[in-house]
């Protein structure tokens, strides 16, 4: 696994950067990319606040004022031309702002403390049940159908060794590709995937 140091948009050369070294040296990497099922939907208030308070020390106006945006924050839904009613948000944070996504990344923060995530941990199941604990613990769920595991090799090169991930006795599928920041990742490192993407989005623009 890979921490999340540095600038997001750094993550993915820092990612090839590091798994060439190895291949370099004959090691074989694993990356697990878990994927949480509707992540921001799920942030429990009262988690985020307690978080906010010990670990961050926001306390008085700034934490009661954030409170009560999150208390009071509300939706409704339209089909054709029926409205429902106004309903308060008990859970989550609102997507596709600023503020959503900075709340739940100070929800999540401390989640490679579970695991001692740095820089590549070999990711055995005892780490991986950690995991999947630390988010049950706060109200946060991994969606074992889409969290996926790849192995890195040399190109031409193929792994015959018997070798699968699973979390809590669910069994993780394996993927050759990943679109991980933006930027597909290829099991064997080539760049070829991403080009592809790449090409289609500017041919999409031209027309």
């Amino acid at each position: 696994m890979v921490s999340g140091e540095g600038c997001p948009q750094n993550r993915p050369l820092m990612i090839y950067k590091i798994f060439l070294q190895n291949l370099n040296k004959g090691l074989v990497n694993c990356s697990i990319f878990l994927d949480l099922a509707k992540a921001f939907d799920t942030v429990n208030h009262d988690v985020l606040l307690h978080n906010l308070d010990i670990q961050y020390g926001m306390k008085g106006l700034p934490l009661s004022l954030l409170k009560n945006y999150l208390e009071n924050y509300s939706h409704y839904v339209v089909i054709n031309d029926s409205r429902s009613e106004m309903a308060k948000f008990t859970c989550g944070v609102p997507q596709g702002s600023t503020l959503g996504s900075l709340l739940f990344l100070l929800y999540v923060n401390d989640l490679p403390l579970v695991s001692n995530f740095k820089t590549i941990l070999f990711a055995d199941n005892t780490v991986l049940e950690s995991v999947d604990n630390w988010l049950k613990y706060n109200k946060l769920s991994l969606n074992y159908s889409k969290t996926k595991y790849m192995l890195f090799t040399k190109q031409n090169e193929y792994i015959n060794i018997n070798f699968n991930v699973q979390i809590n006795n669910h069994l993780l599928s394996r993927t050759e590709c990943v679109k991980y920041l933006g930027v597909i990742i290829d099991d064997k490192l080539i760049w070829k995937p991403h080009i592809t993407l790449f090409k289609n989005k500017f041919l999409k623009r031209q027309v």
